[in-house]
């Protein structure tokens, strides 16, 4: 039988059966998301992973994928870049691209941002021709090796609550595995496969003890995250959907287990673990049991990760803020009782305005936040409110409410200053 005609079959075997099996399937997108969207190139460590995927164990000539990626974001910018070597072997088919991916950040606030992705590269085609009479005109002039452009376009909306939107067109150029000269395919196709994602993913301050075993500090995490997260993927194609779904359980910060379903596939377990403060591994077992089961009944995965360099720092917004200090301007000092809200009100002769960012029960405290504050280049002052018996530590004050409101605005948008509020003290004249 003409092994071109194989082809067709089992392609379309494989979209009875998985949809978009053209197209790698991955169970440990959840930790390397790069591999389905280059907007998550940028990543706050320099991450190189190593990934092979095993399916069907046990059918011949069932898929299998070796891939290679680099992401990093790079240090106080909004740029980052990433690189994704894979071959996917199917059949007689085996395809192998190389890719270099640019993605940029837009935040909308100091937690809010948007990351767009763009990658370009080469595939190679390549169809097992042993045994085949080349003389067949559907097969004479195919080039074997041979290279034609690859692209993606990916954006991934990520919020402060640790939600996360992402779309992925993961094939700019169309499809073409034979051809007769290099780079001859032109066609573009993005939208013939999109693929949809939503997980929930929250870093979240350190809350596990380190603990030391056999007097071995265990590895600890610059980055920790909620001990859930949910993540949910939809493949779209014009064969069809697909949908998946995981439930991550981060039991420390060095080790978790996942469970989830995939469409038409079955259900995957999944475990992983740091083995040093850089070093990962991860496996995960696919049981085969939608209508793959009866060509062989289970897919392996492993995964090796390494965290390279130290934490890379975005290039922040910079909003106009009237509560910075400007140039060397000397610091205003308040005695402890010299100044109180009934003072300033009587004073000001109208209502004022003050952007507090926290209070205290006793001056000391106050005056040493103060302090902290002036050392990172605010405007802080302390004032005591007689009504509240508080000592306030304020960044900024006016006469006029607006003004007053998108300044606390700015500061918990663009700043650490989370608590930032507005403290209205109104004129009894």
């Amino acid at each position: 039988m003409n092994k071109v005609i194989v082809v067709c079959c089992f392609f379309l075997l494989n979209a009875i059966g998985a949809v978009a099996q053209n197209y790698p399937v991955y169970n440990a997108y959840f930790i390397n998301p790069y591999l389905f969207n280059p907007a998550e190139a940028a990543t706050r460590f320099a991450n190189f992973h190593v990934n092979y995927r095993q399916q069907w164990l046990g059918f011949n000539g069932a898929p299998r994928t070796l891939s290679a990626t680099f992401t990093t974001l790079m240090d106080e910018s909004r740029a980052a870049i990433g690189f994704k070597a894979s071959c996917f072997a199917r059949g007689i088919l085996k395809t192998t691209d190389f890719l270099f991916s640019y993605a940029y950040t837009i935040p909308f606030s100091f937690s809010n941002h948007l990351y767009l992705g763009l990658s370009g590269g080469v595939i190679c085609n390549d169809i097992d021709l042993t045994n085949v009479d080349t003389t067949d005109p559907a097969i004479r002039n195919y080039l074997g090796h041979n290279l034609q452009p690859v692209g993606n376009f990916g954006a991934l909306l990520r919020l402060q609550n640790g939600i996360n939107l992402g779309v992925t067109f993961p094939q700019i150029f169309a499809e073409k595995y034979t051809a007769e000269t290099n780079f001859e395919n032109r066609t573009t196709s993005p939208t013939d496969e999109v693929i949809f994602s939503a997980y929930y993913k929250k870093k979240v301050e350190p809350v596990f003890p380190v603990r030391k075993r056999s007097g071995r500090k265990l590895p600890t995490s610059t980055e920790i995250f909620a001990p859930l997260e949910v993540y949910g993927l939809y493949k779209m194609t014009t064969l069809g959907g697909q949908g998946e779904g995981f439930v991550k359980l981060n039991l420390s910060p060095h080790c978790w287990i996942a469970g989830g379903y995939r469409q038409h596939n079955g259900f995957i377990g999944s475990f992983g673990m740091c083995v040093t403060d850089n070093l990962s591994f991860s496996y995960a077992y696919e049981a085969g049991t939608g209508m793959a089961t009866d060509y062989a009944p289970d897919s392996h995965e492993l995964q090796i990760g390494l965290k390279l360099g130290k934490l890379k720092k975005i290039k922040r917004l910079a909003p106009v803020l009237q509560s910075t200090l400007k140039g060397s301007q000397p610091e205003h000092h308040i005695a402890r009782f010299q100044q109180s809200a009934e003072n300033t009100e009587t004073a000001s002769g109208s209502s004022a305005y003050y952007v507090v960012i926290r209070g205290f029960n006793d001056f000391t405290s106050a005056d040493n936040f103060k302090a902290k504050l002036v050392s990172q280049k605010y405007n802080a002052q302390v004032f005591y409110y007689e009504k509240e018996k508080r000592f306030y530590v304020y960044v900024f004050s006016c006469e006029k409410s607006h003004q007053a409101y998108h300044e606390a605005r700015q500061l918990r948008n663009f700043t650490k200053l989370k608590e930032a509020r507005v403290l209205t003290l109104i004129s009894q004249d």
